[in-house]
């Protein structure tokens, strides 16, 4: 099923799979079960989550001292704005050379890696107005560089991110009989009815979505109102 996806994590040893929906990888976890002699634990089922940048326009100054204020990144002008999708961004305004240009560029995005809420930050395009390159070590400025732009856009994500998640559309057939204790279970968890309608005698077509979230143990819920037939 090409719409799964396995990563391994290096540093645990742990294996992450990715897929679309609860039910989804609730197969996708019973066919691993099956077809390993080895015991696995499993994590609860979390969704994927983005913060998305508020609609705003800041302008940053950026600089990092150390050494006892010896040595500097140098004075870097930005502005840090939204874009009107989920992209990031970066755009420079003035000529650099290319190592300068390549440290701004990781460093921004690595910034974005981590959010206020620990997620990573989306639809943010960061604008290089200016930058006074100080003399000395260009190794030693490119890494405090990186120090200063990590810090100064993570500084503006706190109250200017807000969390963003995947909408799950549901298609249900149940018995006419058990329509409503299904429509309430789904009124408690914030969807949206679309429609409903008589499939065939005596059985009942939903059409409904939610937040991914808000479903979360829906499809055990659904098979214990309607007795396992919904």
């Amino acid at each position: 099923d090409p719409s799964y996806h396995l990563e391994l994590k290096a540093d645990t040893g742990q294996m992450v799979l990715f897929g679309r929906g609860e039910l989804h990888l609730e197969i996708g976890i019973r066919r691993i079960s099956e077809k390993t002699e080895k015991k696995l634990s499993f994590s609860s089922i979390n969704i994927a989550k983005l913060e998305l940048f508020k609609k705003m326009s800041h302008k940053v100054a950026l600089e990092h001292r150390a050494f006892e204020d010896q040595k500097s990144s140098g004075a870097l002008i930005a502005v840090l704005e939204d874009t009107a999708d989920f992209s990031k961004q970066i755009a420079f305004e003035v000529s650099l050379p290319e190592e300068v240009k390549h440290s701004i560029e990781t460093s921004f995005m690595e910034a974005c890696l981590h959010g206020f809420y620990g997620e990573e930050v989306c639809g943010l395009r960061l604008r290089v107005l200016s930058y006074e390159m100080p003399p000395g070590d260009l190794q030693t400025t490119l890494t405090l560089l990186k120090v200063a732009i990590l810090a100064g856009v993570k500084e503006c994500f706190p109250s200017n991110t807000y969390l963003v998640g995947p909408l799950t559309e549901i298609e249900v057939t149940v018995d006419a009989n058990h329509l409503g204790v299904v429509l309430s279970d789904l009124s408690r968890r914030n969807a949206k009815v679309v429609s409903t309608y008589e499939a065939v005698a005596g059985k009942s077509h939903l059409k409904a979505n939610a937040s991914a979230e808000n479903l979360l143990g829906f499809s055990g819920a659904l098979r214990n109102m309607t007795k396992g037939i919904g």
